[in-house]
């Protein structure tokens, strides 16, 4: 299983079962809207100083380059700049002002492109996203401090002589936007939610002292070489606008500064000063992130069974608000591909042990299509298996790479003379936060769908020779 599934997820899995036993007892689908989703964006510091992406998966911190340490990278633009020369540029250069991206792509450790990871330029969600806004919102950043000491030095680590900080002050800004630019682009949009914390840096003496609210922790950690490095962890609560709404058309910023407060700079998004004693850190004990709930994180687009000769072919298909990456694909062995985080299973007159999942098109890789949905196909030669006429019921369910969201449906489909199908969900227009209502149609032995109260044919029906096709498929599975 890819990075993306949370160090959480085996403990969610158990209440992510509980919550897709509640799912449809009849015919449809039950998406998670009505009750907010617990959440967390990661920060994929690549590189210190460039913008970095920001998504559900868990980032692997060994990518993670440092900004270096020098009085030549501290941050002045606090302070009077020089009118010409080259020391304009030192004075007016950021090295402590952090900016990210919402992306709905997944950051492809094992695709590197001159040494760094393949991303995703794209910032459309398929949907808005709806915060909750009653909910708790934290946001994670660790910065470090390094006094180099070896692990066979009598100084304890905790006394961290050489690097004392006073208020050192964290603050973020979540903003809307769809340009990636450095510049004047980062601080532009709609202002979504707002924090900051100050703390004081100084070894196991680390506390926080002003803020609105927040919290610093210190913690030692021990490279591979011996040498003891200080970590402050900070944790702000982030607070939203009244009216916060994430457009699925642009995404969001995030602004981060850290900085020494001053009472000469009232305007830290744009204006700081910052010697350059304190670095971003991130590792895997406590990733820089945020934690946030939103509502309508998962969807089950349609499920439409199809008697397509001597075999039925179900077409699934799934979403998520956050990337087609944040739908958990894995399967358990051992199970024709129908258990793991996508499940499916039909119940009935009779076994059906010869059903396997036959396709998955998930299309992470491919430029612009992050936002577009998983569609897998399932496959149950019941000729095989000398299936007895009658109902049977079909479930559906997926959850998302977090397990905290699970979305379901419920089908059934009759074999006999003539066999039926109910089919749920449509696959064209999909209306927000609703459920395109099932209907049952009569099978043709063509494999055509029949409105027996209209005596006309569906529009719903696919082609059979792409049908043939689909269920011959070969899993189209990501290499992780």
């Amino acid at each position: 299983m890819r990075g993306s599934v949370l160090l959480l997820a085996a403990l969610l899995s158990a209440s992510a079962v509980g919550a897709a036993s509640s799912g449809p007892s009849a015919p449809g689908i039950q998406n998670p809207t009505a009750v907010s989703t617990p959440t967390t964006l990661y920060f994929h510091l690549l590189d210190a100083l460039q913008e970095f992406p920001i998504n559900t998966q868990l980032p692997d911190p060994s990518f993670a380059r440092d900004s270096p340490h020098g009085p030549t990278v501290s941050t002045l633009t606090c302070l009077q700049r020089v009118d010409a020369g080259v020391q304009n540029g030192f004075f007016s250069s950021e090295y402590h002002q952090y900016f990210g991206y919402s992306s709905p792509g997944y950051v492809e450790y094992n695709n590197s492109y001159d040494g760094s990871p393949r991303t995703a330029s794209e910032r459309e969600s398929p949907w808005d996203i709806h915060p909750d806004l009653d909910a708790p919102f934290t946001l994670h950043w660790s910065l470090e401090t390094s006094a180099g000491l070896p692990s066979t030095s009598p100084v304890p680590a905790s006394a961290d002589p050489y690097l004392l900080v006073p208020d050192v002050a964290v603050h973020a800004w979540m903003r809307t936007g769809d340009m990636i630019n450095l510049g004047a682009g980062f601080k532009e949009g709609k202002l979504l939610a707002e924090g900051e914390t100050v703390g004081n840096l100084g070894g196991d003496l680390a506390t926080s002292t002003t803020s609105p609210s927040g919290d610093v922790v210190w913690r030692d950690v021990v490279d591979s070489d011996g040498a003891h490095h200080s970590i402050y962890d900070y944790t702000l609560t982030m607070a939203w606008q009244a009216d916060a709404l994430i457009p699925k058309d642009a995404g969001f910023y995030l602004q981060v500064a850290v900085f020494l407060p001053n009472p000469a700079c009232t305007d830290p998004a744009n204006k700081i000063l910052m010697p350059n004693l304190v670095m971003p850190h991130t590792d895997l004990a406590n990733p820089p992130r945020m934690e946030l709930a939103i509502f309508d994180p998962l969807r089950v687009l349609y499920i439409h069974p199809q008697l397509v000769g001597q075999d039925w072919v179900f077409h699934t298909s799934v979403q998520s608000v956050w990337g087609n990456y944040d739908v958990d694909e894995t399967v358990a062995g051992g199970t024709n591909g129908l258990q793991g985080g996508i499940s499916f299973d039909i119940a009935g007159p009779g076994p059906a042990p010869s059903l396997h999942r036959a396709s998955i098109v998930q299309r992470f890789h491919e430029y612009n299509h992050h936002a577009d949905p998983v569609d897998v196909t399932y496959v149950w030669p019941y000729v095989n298996d000398s299936a007895p006429e009658g109902t049977y019921t079909v479930r559906f369910l997926v959850n998302n790479d977090q397990r905290t969201a699970v979305a379901s449906a419920l089908t059934t489909f009759t074999l006999g003379d003539p066999s039926r199908a109910t089919l749920c969900g449509a696959t064209e227009v999909i209306v927000p936060n609703a459920t395109t209502p099932c209907v049952e149609r009569v099978l043709t032995p063509d494999g055509r769908f029949f409105d027996p109260a209209t005596q006309k044919a569906s529009g719903l029906s696919w082609a059979l020779g792409g049908l043939v096709v689909a269920a011959s498929a070969a899993f189209f599975r990501r290499r992780r």
